[in-house]
């Protein structure tokens, strides 16, 4: 929970866990901690701010910075609350850690930019989490086997031009 300029009222422990703090270090503190220094002084940053304010409900997907620096991923909702008066008191912030989804499509996009490339040595070692884990090992069996298939018809064509030279002497 917020208040309408993006101070941090309080937190859920899933949301302090996800992003490696205690409530007592981020209460009081603004939301701007859990951006880049670059996002926070850019005019999005403070567009977003100004629209929940003004009663604008925002969705979509957000990257955030943890306590340790790394990149997090959520895909939230912030929710204006209007007191009596009609007015914006807090905004509810609703979040799903997507991380693992996002690491995974980018590490199967760069995947697939190499087979586009003729790459057939693009393999992904690096482990999803078990929701994409059958993806990723389907991704390095289908690599597998286009590399098999392209080595069997090299292979092929050696052997028929060979045929094909020695049926011409």
């Amino acid at each position: 929970e917020f208040d309408p300029d993006g101070t941090i009222r309080n937190a859920n422990e899933n949301f302090c866990k996800t992003m490696g703090y205690d409530l007592a270090e981020i209460r009081g503190r603004h939301h701007r901690m859990f951006v880049s220094p670059d996002y926070a002084a850019g005019a999005e940053y403070r567009q977003l701010w100004a629209d929940l304010a003004r009663g604008e409900a925002r969705l979509a997907e957000f990257q955030r910075v943890g306590r340790d620096g790394g990149e997090i991923w959520v895909q939230a909702s912030y929710n204006p609350i209007f007191g009596a008066d009609g007015r914006v008191y807090k905004v509810v912030k609703f979040a799903i850690d997507v991380t693992g989804r996002k690491a995974a499509v980018n590490e199967l996009r760069a995947g697939l930019s190499k087979l586009a490339e003729g790459d057939l040595s693009a393999h992904i070692d690096t482990v999803f989490t078990s929701e994409f884990e059958d993806v990723r090992n389907a991704f390095n069996s289908s690599v597998e086997q286009f590399s098999r298939i392209v080595t069997d018809l090299r292979t092929t064509s050696t052997a028929l031009k060979t045929a094909t030279g020695e049926i011409l002497a």
